[in-house]
């Protein structure tokens, strides 16, 4: 959809995202408490295409015209704001059941769960007539001033202004999967990965770049088109006078894609945005706080975003729930009851799906359950038995959860196991790795490759292709060895955690060669995600029974949640609010309470660590291990004293 020389155009930008590490995830819109998936817009606002039609909440895609907007909202009602001059603002009633919307120059489109699309606003061309028979829909899109709707059966139907051929869609018409329509071309993916266009092509927006494959999806400006690619990486072509095919330099990483006049937008999987292009009204400026977007749009001279509260997702044990803590504000939202179906053990690992179902994985018994955004068990699927279930994660441009699973009883080995949400039933086995390789802990790099750490061979991260599975790289263990978990990208570099006294940080290591620079700091963390705001780079870490912000350029820490509800995944959990009570009388009170609790965090406080205790204690400071020295090298030998 794209306008007078100059229409937007909306891309079909679910919400795609995934557990960063097992702590940080992006819970769906309006279906968990607390996200308010609220639209942000910036550029033009002549005639209040900007000003988003209270309340601003629950939206789940959004659209640009010329000088409109039109936001979808998870209930499947429409709100339009903006020009109505040719009523391109007034829904038509009922105003419901609607799964898609698009805006032209000046007329609006959205498709109905049944397959119908409704038409309103200008038609001096027709391009509100659908043809008939107007139904088995599946996606909507428009034009400057026409029309495009793409069938169940892979064909597409266009209808409006034909000036140039944009409605003449060439032979043969099958196989289609994704429509879009800039001023007066169109354009539209096949399921092999290639891309049609037809219609205008005076600046060479027809002309799609070679090679044409591997693409996943696609949008159009107004003389411009971009096109997504399963790599995460976004090609541009057509005019290019302002810059709205220079694509950015760190071109990884994108799953999602619109353009407006003359300017493009693009989403990245963590949830920020990049923006390049003609910006004569602030519609290429980046966005403050840039984080937290899960769908993008494009008008004329504005752009639209929906961004949905920054939430941090734990999991703990007592009681069995999921908490959501609201990051921005530091508070408490919601807890969400789980593990219905095993009495004992720990839940660990969590991930979001492109739906927004949370899944959660288990090994007592070896399993994973799956959860609405409310929290509410939908379903439970077995693992087999020899293993224990770790880390998971979701592939957003591959629709596919990715699994690690850990050696059992049995002496099994580590296995990558790929699910299909759609019928997690189904599981395949990708890799199998022998004892030397102990995989842990799994994250999608910018790339939309498996990046994987492991506790124990010569490498403390290793990425595979998402598609063949072939080793791309590997990076050196860091220097002390240790346990390596949470991994991170940010920028030019990786991060990752290592849990393991006396080498307990976080470990630095640049992205290009997998080559290490060195520690970050000497921080005790079990999990990390990687955040990039407009303003730093930081990242955020459960650490010392807190949840904690840290600026990567600095060091510094930024901030601390105190009640962040974690679980450290290694199997002492802590409860939102307080401390689990560690299995042994540390204060000498003759009960294990949490009383104990004072003592152990003294022993882990500060490069000179200390063991502290009350006066009858007959185990108080210090040099645990006998070398003479009080420092980390006691902690080992004062948690065997524990049991733990």
């Amino acid at each position: 959809m794209r306008l007078n020389k100059g229409t937007p155009v909306w891309v079909r930008a679910g919400c795609i995202w995934s557990a960063l590490t097992i702590f940080l995830a992006m819970p769906p819109a309006s279906t968990a408490a607390g996200s308010s998936r609220a639209i942000v817009a910036w550029g033009a606002n002549g005639s209040g295409q900007c000003s988003v039609t209270p309340p601003n909440e629950d939206f789940v895609a959004v659209s640009g015209g010329s000088e409109h907007s039109l936001g979808l909202r998870s209930d499947g009602s429409i709100s339009a704001w903006g020009d109505n001059t040719f009523g391109q603002c007034d829904v038509p009633s009922p105003n419901e059941g609607f799964v898609a919307v698009a805006c032209g120059n000046w007329h609006s489109l959205a498709l109905r769960v049944d397959g119908s699309i409704v038409a309103w606003g200008w038609n001096q061309h027709g391009q509100c007539n659908v043809p008939e028979p107007n139904a088995n829909f599946i996606s909507v899109a428009a034009g400057g001033w026409h029309s495009l709707g793409l069938r169940a059966g892979g064909t597409v139907a266009a209808w409006g202004w034909n000036n140039h051929g944009q409605c003449d869609v060439p032979a043969p018409n099958n196989g289609f999967i994704a429509i879009e329509g800039g001023a007066d071309h169109s354009v539209a993916l096949k399921e092999n990965g290639s891309i049609v266009a037809w219609g205008d092509n005076a600046y060479g927006q027809c002309s799609v770049p070679s090679p044409n494959v591997g693409y996943i999806a696609i949008t159009a400006g107004a003389e411009h088109c971009l096109g997504l690619k399963g790599d995460g990486s976004v090609v541009a072509w057509g005019r290019n006078d302002v810059g709205q095919c220079a694509t950015p330099v760190t071109n990884t990483g994108f799953v999602a894609i619109a353009g407006g006049a003359n300017h493009s937008i693009a989403l990245r999987a963590r949830g920020s945005v990049a923006v390049w292009g003609a910006n004569q009204a602030g519609q290429s400026q980046t966005p403050v706080p840039n984080r937290g977007f899960c769908a993008v749009g494009a008008g004329a001279l504005h752009t639209l975003g929906v961004q949905a509260t920054h939430a941090f997702i734990a999991y703990e044990t007592v009681p069995f729930a999921v908490r959501q803590v609201n990051l921005d504000s530091e508070e408490f939202v919601a807890a969400f009851q789980s593990r219905s179906w095993h009495p004992g053990g720990a839940g660990r690992y969590l991930a979001f799906d492109g739906r927004g179902d949370l899944w959660v994985t288990d090994n007592i018994p070896q399993a994973i359950q799956r959860m609405d955004g409310q929290g509410v068990a939908i379903e439970t699927f077995p693992v087999d038995s020899p293993h224990n279930v770790g880390d998971i994660e979701y592939h957003p441009g591959k629709n596919r959860l990715f699994l690690i699973t850990r050696p059992g009883p049995s002496g099994s080995l580590n296995r990558l196991v790929e699910i299909d949400p759609n019928n997690p039933a189904q599981q395949l086995t990708r890799l199998t790795w022998g004892n030397e390789f102990e995989a842990c802990y799994i994250s999608i790099d910018p790339s939309g490759n498996l990046a994987i750490t492991s506790w124990t061979g010569g490498n403390a991260v290793r990425v595979y292709d998402a598609n063949t599975f072939a080793l791309l790289g590997a990076a050196p263990r860091p220097p002390g060895g240790g346990n390596l978990t949470g991994i991170a990208f940010l920028g030019d570099y990786f991060y990752v955690a290592c849990n393991t006294y006396p080498t307990a940080r976080i470990h630095k290591y640049r992205r290009s060669d997998n080559a290490y620079v060195g520690p970050v700091g000497p921080v005790f963390a079990y999990a990390i995600a990687g955040l990039e705001p407009a303003s730093k780079q930081s990242l955020w870490m459960a650490h010392n029974f807190l949840v904690e912000e840290i600026d990567v350029g600095t060091g510094a820490i930024l901030r601390a949640l105190p009640d962040g509800g974690i679980t450290s995944g290694g199997g002492h959990d802590i409860e939102l609010g307080s401390y689990i009570p560690l299995r042994g009388d540390t204060n000498c009170s003759a009960i294990v309470d949490f009383d104990d609790i004072d003592p152990f965090v003294l022993a882990l406080s500060g490069e000179d660590a200390y063991l502290a205790a009350y006066p009858d204690c007959d185990w108080l400071l210090a040099d645990c291990n006998g070398d003479g020295t009080v420092d980390f090298d006691d902690i080992d030998s004062f948690v065997a004293r524990l049991g733990l």
